[in-house]
C-alpha cells in the first residue's frame, strides 16, 4: 500500500473501534464525529469562508467529512486551543511569546487582483507578529500539478523583492524558468503565502510548514525538497518545517498543562 492508503486504513480501524458510522469512502455520516470537540460558530464561519469547499453545513457531505481530511486534522489539533490559554501551544511551537488569536482559512492580499490563497491556520502573537501555518496531511504524497505555477499577475515587476523577500524572488524566478523543480513540496504555494504574509503584515512574520510524516517511497524526496527550500530562503519569514508527530511529542512534555482526553484522542486517531 502507498502512504495514503496506509493512513486511510488506520483511520478506518480507529473509526470502527469508536463505533463511528462511515461510508464506503471513509467519510463520516455525522460531521461532529470527525472532531474531538464540536466546532465553534467562529470556526465554522472561517471554514465556510475558505475557497476549498471544505464545508457547507453539518449535513451536506463535503471534504471535511472525510476521516483523512486535512482540514479535520488541523481542527483536531488546534480547535482545542481556540478559546483557552494557549501558553503550552506557544511553547510547543517554540514561540518566544504568547498567542493572542488563531483563525482558519485566512486570506491575505498580495497587492494585486486575483484569487487570494487561503492559509490553513493564521495566528497573531501577543506583540502583533503574524504566523502562518500551511498544513499537509496526505496531499504531499502525490506529485504536484504540472500546470504553470505562477499566473502572469505574479510576474509583473518583482513582487517578492518589493516586500523585502529577495531570496523568495530568486526562487520564484528559478521555478518559473524551470531551473528549479519541486515534485512533492508545493513550493509555489508556500511562496504565494510568503508574499501575502509580507505584504499584509511584515517580512519579519513567520511561515510554518506543518505536515503529517509517514515513511513512503517519496518521503525522503519530500524532506530533501523541504531542506532545499529552507536553505534557499536563508531565514526569510523565519521559515521552518515541522511534522505533526514532532508537535504531538512536544505536547507530551506539557502533560500537566494539556487535557489528557485531548492528547489521548490525537494519539489514538493519528499516531
Amino acid at each position: 500500500m502507498n502512504g495514503i492508503d496506509i493512513i486511510k486504513t488506520e483511520l478506518i480501524k480507529w473509526a470502527r473501534n469508536k463505533n463511528i458510522e462511515i461510508d464506503n469512502d471513509a467519510y463520516v455520516k455525522s460531521m461532529d464525529d470527525n472532531f474531538i470537540v464540536k466546532l465553534s460558530d467562529e470556526s465554522l464561519r472561517d471554514l465556510k469562508g475558505g475557497d476549498g469547499s471544505e464545508i457547507k453545513d453539518d449535513k451536506t457531505r463535503t471534504k471535511i467529512f472525510a476521516l483523512h481530511s486535512s482540514s479535520a486534522l488541523v481542527c483536531n489539533f488546534f480547535e482545542y486551543w481556540r478559546f483557552r490559554d494557549k501558553s503550552a501551544l506557544a511553547k510547543a511551537l517554540k514561540f518566544n511569546q504568547g498567542i493572542k488569536s488563531l483563525v482558519y482559512e485566512q486570506k491575505l492580499s498580495m497587492g494585486m487582483q486575483g484569487k487570494m490563497p487561503n492559509l490553513d491556520l493564521f495566528m497573531i502573537l501577543t506583540d502583533g507578529q503574524a504566523v502562518a501555518i500551511e498544513s499537509k496531511f496526505t496531499e504531499w504524497m502525490s506529485k504536484i500539478s504540472k500546470k504553470e505555477p505562477f499566473a502572469e499577475s505574479y510576474k509583473v515587476g518583482d513582487r517578492w523583492n518589493d516586500v523585502g523577500l529577495p531570496n523568495c524572488q530568486k526562487m520564484v524566478d528559478k521555478i518559473d524558468s524551470k531551473k528549479e523543480k519541486f515534485f512533492y513540496l508545493n513550493a509555489p504555494q508556500l511562496l504565494k503565502h510568503a508574499l501575502g504574509l509580507a505584504n499584509m503584515h511584515s517580512n519579519k512574520s513567520e511561515l510554518i510548514y506543518l505536515y503529517y510524516n509517514i515513511d513512503t517511497s517519496v518521503s525522503e524526496i519530500h524532506k530533501t525538497e523541504i531542506e532545499r527550500f529552507k536553505n534557499t530562503l536563508k531565514g526569510e519569514l523565519n521559515f521552518k518545517a515541522l511534522t505533526y508527530q514532532e508537535l504531538f511529542q512536544t505536547f507530551e512534555k506539557f502533560n500537566s498543562e494539556i487535557d489528557s482526553d485531548y492528547q489521548n484522542y490525537l494519539k489514538s486517531r493519528y499516531f
